[in-house]
C-alpha cells in the first residue's frame, strides 16, 4: 500500500527565498492488510536551489519488537516517484527493537541500541552542515544521546544536494503511531516540512 504526498512546493518556495511552513504532514500510515507488507508513502524534494546549512527531524512511533519504521532520503534514479531501497542516499529508523542507519543504497546497516524503556520513542536528528558535507550530527531518543559510533568525521552519505525524494515506510504487526516532521535550514532561508 502506498500513497503519494506533493512537495513540489519545497524547491520553489526555498529558491525564492520565501520561509514556509507545515507544507507535509507524514504519518501516521494506514495500516497493511497482511504483517509480511508494508505501507509507504514518497514524496518529491530538492535541495538543489540553495545551499543546505542543517537538516533536521523527528520520528515518533509506538516501539515494539516486532515493527519497523524507516524514512529515507535519496535520489529517485529512475523518476517513477517512488524511492527503492538501492536508491535511498539515508535511511534512519527502528527495527525490531533497535535504532538503525545506513547509507548510500548499501545493505550495511549501524545498529545502535536504544537508551530508554519508553514505550513511545521521539528520535532527533540534527545535522549541520557546511559546503555540502555533513559537519556535525546530534541524535537523541526522547532527549537522550543515541551513539551510531560516526565518530567526528562524518561519511559523506549522510548528506547529499542530488537527493529528490523522500520515503517513509513502516512494517511489521504491531501499529507503530509513527508520526515524521523534518525542516531544512537553506541559506538565509527556513523551511520546515511536517
Amino acid at each position: 500500500m502506498k500513497a503519494r504526498i506533493p512537495l513540489s512546493a519545497f524547491a520553489a518556495l526555498s529558491g525564492l527565498g520565501v520561509a514556509a511552513a507545515d507544507m507535509l504532514s507524514a504519518g501516521p500510515l494506514a495500516p497493511s492488510a497482511f504483517a509480511d507488507t508494508e505501507a509507504a508513502t514518497n514524496a518529491p524534494l530538492s535541495f538543489a536551489a540553495s545551499p543546505v546549512r542543517r537538516l533536521s527531524f523527528s520520528l515518533v512511533l509506538a516501539a515494539t519488537p516486532s515493527n519497523n519504521v524507516q524514512v529515507s532520503f535519496g535520489r529517485d534514479a529512475d523518476a517513477d516517484g517512488l524511492l527503492g531501497s538501492l536508491e535511498a542516499g539515508l535511511a534512519v529508523g527502528w527495527d525490531c527493537g533497535k535504532w538503525v542507519l545506513c547509507g548510500d543504497g548499501s545493505t550495511a546497516r549501524i545498529v545502535a541500541m536504544p537508551v530508554g524503556t519508553n514505550a513511545v520513542k521521539r528520535l532527533e536528528w540534527d545535522l549541520r552542515i557546511a559546503n555540502g558535507r555533513p559537519k556535525s550530527l546530534s541524535v537523541r531518543e526522547n532527549g537522550i544521546p543515541v551513539d551510531f559510533g560516526l565518530g567526528e568525521s562524518l561519511p559523506p552519505w549522510l548528506f547529499s544536494r542530488e537527493w529528490n525524494a523522500f520515503r517513509l515506510c513502516v512494517r511489521g504487526m504491531d501499529r507503530p503511531d509513527e508520526r515524521f516532521r523534518a525542516a531544512a535550514e537553506v541559506a538565509g532561508v527556513f523551511v520546515r516540512i511536517r
